[in-house]
């Protein structure tokens, strides 16, 4: 599902981070819960409770949940 709605900054950049990993059903969800600070997403301070509550809280499917964390974990490697 793409999206044309302009976004905040933030969510600009969570929105284009889930459209590249082909999570894009889920950008419209992310926004409405307030996940909207890659930089937050990002951080390690993200515990793996919250990452599970957020997953739960969007209506991620078991593999997307999947897919997400492993994308995460990527990302985060490279910083």
């Amino acid at each position: 599902m793409a999206t044309s709605r302009v976004w905040a900054d933030g969510m600009a950049e969570v929105a284009e981070m889930l459209r590249q990993w082909h999570l894009d059903m889920y950008i419209e969800k992310m926004a409405e819960m307030g996940f909207d600070d890659r930089s937050w997403l990002l951080s390690p301070e993200l515990s793996e409770e919250q990452l599970g509550e957020l997953v739960v809280t969007v209506g991620m499917k078991a593999g997307h949940a999947q897919k997400f964390r492993d994308y995460l974990e990527r990302e985060k490697a490279k910083r």
